[in-house]
């Protein structure tokens, strides 16, 4: 199977998710789900190159899960903390 653009873009957003984690930088966090998000919608419709089937839809939605959450999370504790962040 032939490594999609798609495999590698969301694989570097988990990795700076992961990171901005790590570091505890909200602002990395806030972006990057923002690009989970983006990418989710992609999977979805499009899928993985040549594989379009429940495995990519599923997959697609929990992404989609997971970077709405972050991005709720993010914001909503930013906003508590007044943009002390940033």
């Amino acid at each position: 199977m032939v490594i999609d653009f798609v495999m590698v873009i969301l694989l570097f957003l988990y990795v700076m998710l992961i990171l901005s984690f790590i570091i505890k930088n909200s602002t990395i966090a806030f972006i990057t789900s923002m690009g989970l998000i983006v990418c989710a919608i992609y999977m979805h419709v499009n899928g993985f190159g040549e594989l379009n089937n429940f495995l990519t839809s599923s997959f697609a939605l929990i992404t989609l899960g997971v970077g709405f959450y972050v991005l709720l999370r993010t914001s909503i504790e930013e906003v508590q903390n007044g943009f002390s962040d940033l």
